[in-house]
């Protein structure tokens, strides 16, 4: 018998075990199984609550967004109906402010061309504590507060421009403050 060279001391086709097809080819153990499936179960846990609050996340923002786009569209409203209002009336209450203004909606020309005269309509925005209403339907809910500021249309110096101003400030749930300043140049009708 002839020695081996890699180990000597060990005959060639002696001890030496060799790879068959059998040889550690004996399957998962069931500890084996028990101990995969309790991490996999952990990652998923843990990616599934992961996903749940990146899913709220983007629904605050969803909804912060969504109260933003109202809160521009209300400002928007309001000051195109107050810039070309002709009369303005506010009302303060404890738990509201109501607006009502006189605004131009249609511009017509007289039968015989020469003169030109508008037809007006009353426009009344509720503004509460927790929603805002323009002739009665909500524009923006979801609000923590509002408040309101009129100056009255005066006679501005040295001229017969008259002005009056509007401030509207609307704070959200998220402590976020918008505000809005708007000036109307246009002559009162009447007594405001």
């Amino acid at each position: 018998m002839s020695k081996s060279v890699l180990f000597s001391g060990v005959p060639r086709g002696g001890n030496v075990k060799r790879l068959g097809k059998n040889t550690g080819n004996r399957g998962a153990t069931l500890l084996e199984v028990v101990i995969v499936v309790g991490v996999m179960g952990i990652f998923l846990t843990a990616a599934y609550q992961f996903l749940i609050l990146m899913n709220a996340r983007t629904r605050s923002h969803i909804a912060d967004q969504e109260l933003n786009d109202r809160i521009n569209l209300f400002f928007n409203m309001i000051a195109k109906d107050f810039r070309t209002a002709k009369k303005v009336t506010i009302v303060e209450n404890p738990e509201q402010y109501i607006i009502k203004m006189k605004v131009p909606i249609i511009k017509m020309k007289v039968p015989d061309g020469a003169q030109t005269y508008r037809e007006y309509r009353e426009v009344s925005y509720v503004l509460k504590r927790d929603e805002i209403q323009r002739d009665g339907i909500k524009v923006v809910q979801g609000i923590t507060g509002v408040n309101v500021g009129y100056v009255k249309a005066t006679r501005a110096s040295g001229g017969e421009t008259f002005y009056s101003e509007l401030h509207i400030s609307v704070s959200t749930p998220g402590d976020t403050t918008y505000n809005l300043s708007v000036v109307r140049r246009n002559p009162p009708e009447g007594d405001e």
